[in-house]
């Protein structure tokens, strides 16, 4: 279960793009628990903080890549 060592969790995660769900092999591919893109570091990321009346708005933005 190597994704459950470096898994963080927090605010923003998700699980795969490719495949999600509990490790199996599908049609001879090993398929590990959910998938990469939670290991990829995002690209031209960008964050936007203000004020809108009496609430503070964060809006986070990045580009992730994944292929198979």
């Amino acid at each position: 279960m190597g994704w459950l060592r470096s898994f963080f969790g927090g605010l923003l995660t998700t699980c795969g793009l490719t495949y999600c769900g509990a490790p199996c092999e599908d049609e001879g591919e090993k398929l590990g628990l959910h998938g990469r893109i939670s290991h990829t570091p995002a690209e031209e990321v960008s964050i936007e903080k203000k004020w809108e009346g009496d609430e503070y708005e964060l809006s986070l933005s990045g580009l992730l890549r994944e292929s198979v």
